[in-house]
């Protein structure tokens, strides 16, 4: 079965302030949570949460731990795919997560303690299952702050005038005794998230230059349209800038940048950008630095081949007939790492036509291993 991404995975956030009370715990308004720990002792679950207000965002990974786990509940096991989850948190730290636009059950009811531990009850189609994860940073993973910034400018001065919206979240580290981390990990997430070289490595300064470039951009872009009465209900722009972190453990991170944007038209589009840091030296990774030289002839045809059993095509069949522009895929350099091997990501057009949606293809170490360096930089997940 393909692989697919809904639109809009990063969901807008609909924000209210929390107001604490006697007795309550106190959770930040704004907090970054590395989570931990197991489902139902057959399951071991890694989530990176974001939380802005009452609002939840973020990404988990699940492994089985057991034969009989992988077997009778493989759904679970998705520590290769991009699952995204979304909801909100009460003050009393009580919460509900599900996939972005699900009509179904949540995935995940909870509560969240003083000591920072999340507890409750993990559903899917296999059933429901006890889970408990806490909040951990392990030696190689990172601590981050959350920047946020949301706003509107009117193209005029007039009641039911059109208007250009934004918003924005930002994760940068905490501030180290690390320069790799301090230094090196801020001025790469900033430049990916700006799209420009760093100047000035303050978070919120940044996230409010974006918006009054995008204001100017609405402005000059529409204003003249608007006089003409020409655009219509399409003058009204929207764009959101979203980061979310998929793996952060073992001196290595995986971030994405989610980007959306209308500016009229008959849909918006939206790109997905992944970036793998090596938090010992503070480069981003390369394929390069992964793979034996010589390497992208076998890796094409293994992720051709991997694209074909999504698509149900057997091996004799070309990629065109499920709607590809190609019949071999090339790796690109918009891959991610987690624990279990390495994904490569192809978004709107890059191979296949809007409607087929963003495609992504995950390979386990095991399906690398005649290709990638065995004495290279991953060799902590080779073991």
């Amino acid at each position: 079965m393909k692989t697919r991404y809904l639109n809009f995975i990063f969901v807008p956030l609909t924000l209210f302030a929390i107001k604490s009370t006697v007795g309550q715990t106190m959770i930040p308004k704004r907090s970054y949570m590395h989570l931990t720990g197991q489902i139902g002792k057959k399951y071991e679950l890694t989530m990176n949460l974001v939380k802005i207000n009452d609002s939840l965002y973020g990404d988990y990974q699940c492994r089985a731990l057991t034969t009989d786990a992988n077997e009778n509940s493989s759904s679970l096991a998705n520590s290769g795919n991009i699952p995204v989850v979304c909801g909100k948190m009460k003050a009393d730290g009580s919460c509900s997560l599900s996939a972005p636009f699900s009509r179904t059950s949540p995935i995940l009811t909870g509560q969240l303690t003083k000591d920072q531990k999340l507890t409750g009850t993990w559903e899917n189609e296999d059933g429901k299952f006890p889970f408990e994860i806490m909040e951990k940073y392990a030696e190689g993973s990172v601590q981050f702050n959350v920047s946020y910034l949301k706003g509107f400018m009117p193209l005029v001065k007039k009641p039911g005038s059109p208007k250009g919206s934004i918003e924005m979240a930002l994760l940068t580290p905490v501030e180290s005794s690390n320069p790799v981390i301090s230094d090196s990990l801020k001025k790469i997430i900033l430049g990916k998230f700006i799209k420009r070289p760093v100047t000035n490595y303050n978070p919120d300064m940044n996230l409010n230059s974006l918006k009054q470039v995008y204001y100017d951009r609405y402005i000059s872009g529409n204003e003249a349209l608007y006089g003409n009465k020409t655009g219509g209900p399409n003058l009204n722009w929207e764009s959101l800038e979203f980061m979310h972190v998929l793996y952060n453990d073992k001196h290595f991170l995986t971030f994405y940048i989610i980007n959306y944007a209308f500016t009229g038209g008959a849909h918006g589009l939206e790109t997905y950008e992944f970036y793998v840091v090596n938090l010992n030296n503070g480069k981003i990774l390369a394929l390069d630095d992964i793979f034996h030289e010589g390497y992208e002839k076998e890796l094409t045809m293994t992720i051709t081949r991997k694209f074909k059993n999504l698509n149900s095509l057997k091996p004799v069949q070309q990629l065109t007939k499920a709607g590809f522009f190609t019949d071999e895929v090339k790796p690109n350099d918009n891959f991610y790492l987690t624990s279990e091997g390495i994904g490569f990501f192809y978004n709107h057009y890059e191979i296949a036509p809007y409607a087929s949606s963003p495609n992504s293809c995950f390979l386990t170490f095991s399906e690398l291993k005649t290709m990638i360096k065995q004495d290279g930089v991953l060799q902590p997940f080779l073991k």
